[in-house]
């Protein structure tokens, strides 16, 4: 099976083909929430629970093509080998009536708090907004530097917090 390239990005780090569209046709198929799923150029962040979730079609692509409908794919052959992608039929703008066919390689995160918490610094760093580490008092600075502390931080402009 091959894989559609990511998608260059466009303002912002952005593109049309970040946002999964909502699957609005009625079906059999099942599926996780989009708005459980962090997407960028590069990668899909989820987790283990979510990408569980995705019907599996690891060496084809599903029948019923229409917008928003998501699945996983673990290559065994070729060059992916290996690697996990979540795949999606995407709307073409110029086109409604086709659909495109989108993927990003996964990375798992833990827990579903943790995608949430990776979606709000997300969404604060598309609004132009900056991060700032908040220093636990009797933590010294080389703790998070080798992973012993997972170091919280909050956005300066609109005081969201992670961890």
């Amino acid at each position: 099976m091959s894989l559609p390239p990511p998608a260059a990005p466009g303002p912002r780090g952005r593109s049309a083909l970040h946002v999964i569209p909502q699957m609005h046709r009625a079906s059999s198929w099942v599926q996780p929430d989009r708005s459980r799923i962090i997407i960028n150029p590069m990668y899909a962040y989820m987790s283990p629970l979510t990408w569980g979730e995705l019907l599996a079609y690891d060496e084809t692509t599903p029948t019923g093509v229409y917008p928003g409908k998501m699945w996983r794919c673990s290559p065994t052959r070729g060059p992916d080998r290996g690697e996990h992608f979540l795949c999606w039929f995407g709307v073409v703008e110029d086109n409604p009536a086709v659909c495109s066919n989108n993927s990003r390689r996964v990375r798992i995160i833990g827990t579903e708090e943790k995608v949430r918490q990776l979606m709000a610094e997300e969404v604060c760093r598309n609004r132009g907004h900056n991060w700032q580490a908040i220093q636990p008092p009797s933590a010294q600075p080389w703790d998070a530097r080798i992973g012993l502390i997972d170091t919280p931080k909050f956005c300066t402009r609109c005081g969201v917090r992670s961890n």
